[in-house]
């Protein structure tokens, strides 16, 4: 499942593109961040799915950020579902996250290589399982949407 915000560019080729089966895969629109975290809530609790990624963007304002009990009940669901909730965002600055609620975050780095690919790596900035520091570095080829 896929949440995103009303105004994002969401492009449907680019996730069949890698394999997804679009039939299989519900998207929801919300109008804001408080609306994504309840749609992912009910999702949640209607046991259909394992993953809900939330794609929220950039923000647009300093104040535009997820309640912290909002994050709380994710967090509680996730764990009694057995479901993994992943949220996307753009990187404000280096020190920028969601919520301290947050278990994993990481930062992603692409940089071209030529013909339509790009090095991509990952950096785990924060781990309360396993700690950061964790790097993984792979070279993909361009989504339909950027090339």
């Amino acid at each position: 499942m896929w949440i995103t915000l009303a105004g994002s560019s969401w492009y449907a080729p680019d996730v069949a593109d890698i394999g997804i089966d679009l039939d299989a895969l519900l998207v929801i629109r919300v109008e804001g961040l408080v609306q994504a975290a309840r749609a992912a809530d009910e999702m949640g609790r209607s046991n259909a799915f394992s993953l809900i990624v939330i794609d929220l963007g950039a923000p647009t304002r300093t104040t535009d950020r997820l309640p912290a009990a909002a994050l709380s009940r994710l967090s509680g669901l996730a764990l009694s579902q057995d479901l993994a909730i992943v949220f996307l965002t753009c990187k404000a600055s280096e020190t920028t996250s969601i919520s301290s609620l947050i278990s994993l975050r990481v930062e992603t780095r692409s940089t071209p290589c030529g013909g339509g690919a790009y090095r991509t790596e990952m950096r785990v900035v924060k781990d309360k399982r396993q700690g950061p520091g964790a790097i993984h570095a792979e070279v993909c080829r361009a989504p339909a949407g950027v090339r």
